[in-house]
């Protein structure tokens, strides 16, 4: 599995350059997303010790910083599967693109030999496979990574 996995990587490091902007962009956004992620928690604790101590105005406060970070958090995830999808679309397309390109360059015999069906489904399934593996999957483990680290680490904070 890992020689498979350096290979596909191998093969695609040219394809990821076409689409470094939105690539770059929606990495951007996971550290924000991941911040405002984590303070809603803490938000809520802090608006829970306020109500705790009778002081209700407080806690109105961090009631409306809630919703704050969570429009936000909205807002930056609309933004950031944007750049996701937009990626998956560029890298689809150029890869059916170069695979369209090099089925024009096969000799004739080898696609009287193929049947049709099979080989547009392989053209378009698998250009399809790579870009979902890549909008959704891929750069989905680097966040979970990045959130779940952060999370443990705000975890150990006191609210007191």
């Amino acid at each position: 599995m890992g020689r498979c996995m350096k290979y596909l990587i191998r093969n695609l490091m040219p394809e990821l350059k076409i689409i470094k902007k939105p690539l770059f962009i929606s990495l951007l956004l996971y550290f924000p997303i991941t911040l405002l992620s984590i303070s809603q928690p803490l938000i809520i604790g802090y608006a829970i010790h306020q109500l705790s101590l009778q002081q209700i105005e407080k806690s109105y406060t961090y009631a409306l910083f809630f919703f704050i970070a969570l429009f936000l958090l909205v807002i930056l995830e609309l933004i950031q599967g944007f750049y996701l999808q937009k990626a998956g679309q560029l890298l689809v397309r150029n890869l059916r693109s170069k695979a369209f390109a090099r089925i024009q360059k096969l000799p004739m015999s080898f696609i009287d030999n193929m049947q049709l069906g099979k080989l547009l489904t392989r053209l378009s399934n698998d250009a399809e496979s790579v870009a979902e593996l890549f909008s959704m999957g891929a750069v989905q483990i680097v966040a979970d990574i990045d959130r779940k680290s952060t999370r443990l680490n705000s975890s150990h904070t006191d609210i007191s």
